[in-house]
């Protein structure tokens, strides 16, 4: 009964998907229902025994028994064959997936969901790959540690490593990739071979969110880049451009958690313009923690030129971190984002931040109406007029316009990870 598969290729698919080939196509079957419709009408459906045994006590005695079916024919005549079509896949197929689904959820715990993942993505059990991906999510910096992980396949690999919501930081995503190409390497493996093994998976590890000292202490000092790749991510961590070759190399600048916004008034002033040369103060907490990007301010009505003087400050006395940057303004009253840094700063929840902004130059567009308290994404920020800069804009009109931010998980160890 079998047929040709023609030029069908297993090595890519799942074991879900070559079965429905092979039944479908009556690959190596090995029984034949024939079925009678009431209209006197015949279709022959060839199937594998080892379907039907797995699913129906009935057939496994009729094939496996002491008094096991000799015939490779069975002829039903009381079902039509559009029904029984139906019948296949709804009872021999679906039921088992969901079955061996229901019974992998249980099992998914930090040393056993990479096996799982594996398994899921083998067989195209979209539903268990979501439920493996979300506990990854959430528990990654544990499971990069297991056996489990360094036995991934190389497709379960990238399947994480394209994950946006990564609870990790990419420098110990690269170091969890090198363990496990070494695993798979020969002793001693050169950085070329391991290179080999990680062509899959090195365009989806964001290179672009490490610090420039990361990447050149961690991946600049190996070979698994090469000198092209390496000099474009260097010109882009120290310089910020050259985001167009690094995008012809292969490589994202997408980074792993999307970046939320906080809108800080209640409306932008269309006309009203805020007068530069002053310092203004954002004294704020959050409910939970997360990381600050950096702010959105409004430009000049005209294409205006503007020194921005950025800095964080905990509490009132401690500052985190501070940074000069030129605005080219084109004239909207949109607002321009301004970074700290490319990985962001950890802000805890419960305690008092302040954002104190300079800007100089030409008259820019403002905001009116602080909002007070706000809820982005179940995160409430709640801003203030900072009582200790007596110099400060007020905060109800000012440029700044809004806080760029992502979530994060606070650990017991007061670290802050993305979320």
């Amino acid at each position: 009964m079998a047929t040709n598969s023609g030029d069908y290729c297993q090595v890519s698919k799942t074991i879900l998907q070559c079965n429905k080939h092979m039944l479908e196509r009556a690959i190596c079957s090995d029984v034949l229902f024939e079925l009678h419709s009431p209209d006197g009408a015949t279709k022959e459906f060839p199937i594998h025994k080892y379907m039907l045994v797995l699913r129906s006590p009935v057939f496994e005695a009729q094939f496996c028994g002491g008094l096991s079916e000799q015939s490779n024919k069975i002829i039903v005549t009381d079902v039509e064959p559009e029904a029984f079509g139906e019948l296949l896949k709804k009872y021999f197929i679906d039921p088992l997936i969901d079955k061996c689904i229901c019974v992998a959820k249980k099992m998914i715990f930090v040393d056993k969901v990479c096996t799982i993942l594996d398994q899921a993505i083998r067989y195209d059990l979209k539903t268990l790959i979501d439920e493996c991906m979300q506990f990854i999510i959430t528990n990654c910096r544990s499971v990069i540690k297991t056996e489990g992980f360094e036995s991934l396949s190389s497709n379960a690999l990238t399947k994480i490593l394209d994950s946006d919501r990564l609870l990790l930081s990419e420098i110990d995503l690269f170091k969890a990739c090198i363990k496990w190409a070494k695993r798979i390497s020969s002793d001693n493996a050169a950085d070329d071979e391991l290179r080999q093994h990680l062509t899959d998976c090195l365009r989806h590890i964001r290179f672009t969110s490490m610090t420039a000292e990361e990447f050149a202490r961690n991946v600049g000092e190996m070979d698994i880049l090469t000198d092209e790749e390496k000099s474009a991510i260097y010109h882009y961590l120290l310089i910020g451009t050259n985001s167009e070759h690094l995008t012809d190399l292969g490589f994202t600048l997408k980074r792993r958690c999307p970046e939320l916004r906080c809108s800080i008034y209640k409306t932008p002033g269309e006309e009203a313009l805020a007068y530069t040369d002053h310092e203004v103060t954002i004294t704020f907490a959050v409910s939970h923690p997360i990381i600050l990007l950096g702010v959105s301010l409004f430009g000049g009505r005209d294409q205006d030129k503007h020194a921005i003087s950025l800095g964080l400050w905990h509490g009132y006395n401690t500052l985190v971190t501070e940074r000069e940057h030129i605005l080219h303004s084109d004239g909207r009253n949109t607002p321009y984002p301004i970074y700290l840094e490319a990985r962001g700063f950890a802000i805890k929840p419960r305690q008092t931040y302040r954002i104190c902004i300079y800007v100089s130059g030409p008259n820019t567009y403002r905001c009116d109406g602080c909002v007070g308290d706000v809820i982005i994404d179940g995160i409430r920020f709640k801003f203030t007029n900072c009582k200790k800069s007596v110099h400060s804009m007020k905060l109800e009109k000012s440029p700044v316009a809004e806080l760029l931010f992502r979530r994060a998980l606070l650990h017991e160890d007061g670290m802050c990870n993305i979320l």
